[in-house]
């Protein structure tokens, strides 16, 4: 891990569009989406502008009579120098240096992602395991099992995770260890912290 100002930086890997499209014709003129994945399963979908698309968005909102013909601008995540894997690099290593980005961000850009030792799991209705491990919920716990995905699997523990239409999170063990327990948490960020990160770490040689 990297240490800035005695804060520790956790490791990261960034996803940049302008990278994996055509290139951009300006990178200090226009906007991007980035994706931010820490090795602790937090993942970070994040819209990035830069300082002189701001100008730009300004006089397109305007010219085509949106938002009130310019009165305002909805604002991006992020604002940088340009869009260029240096530019923001420095910027995420900085803001990590600082805290957490959703702390320090939208909130909203915060997301998960399910590494070993569990794997994304978004085919419930054409996979025998997920779809018996869906209907033992339907079945025991209907309240929580309308509009309901099953995102993620561990088969060493047989755990499955559970999104519900709130974005709540439902940990259960199917099939059954002796116990009908389910652990309910109410959104992403309670679920990483009470229980995802510890075990994506703990299995991290």
């Amino acid at each position: 891990m990297l240490k800035n100002k005695n804060k520790t930086i956790p490791p990261f890997e960034l996803w940049l569009e302008f990278e994996e499209v055509e290139p951009w014709e300006d990178l200090t003129n226009d906007f991007a989406n980035i994706g931010v994945n820490l090795l602790d399963g937090r993942y970070y979908g994040i819209n990035v502008w830069t300082y002189q698309f701001v100008q730009t968005a300004y006089e397109e909102e305007k010219a085509q009579g949106k938002s009130s013909n310019g009165l305002y601008l909805m604002p991006p995540d992020l604002l940088v120098q340009e869009l260029s894997r240096a530019c923001i690099e420095h910027t995420i290593k900085d803001l990590l240096s600082k805290g957490t980005l959703e702390e320090q961000l939208n909130p909203s850009i915060f997301g998960l992602r399910f590494t070993k030792p569990w794997q994304e799991h978004y085919e419930s209705t054409e996979d025998e395991k997920a779809a018996a491990a869906f209907e033992h919920i339907q079945q025991q716990y209907p309240q929580y099992a309308e509009n309901a995905l099953i995102i993620a699997h561990r088969s060493d523990t047989n755990e499955w995770v559970l999104e519900l239409e709130n974005m709540a999170m439902i940990k259960f063990t199917y099939p059954l260890a002796g116990s009908n327990r389910i652990d309910y948490y109410a959104n992403a960020k309670v679920f990483w912290n009470k229980y995802l990160k510890d075990c994506i770490q703990q299995s991290t040689p």
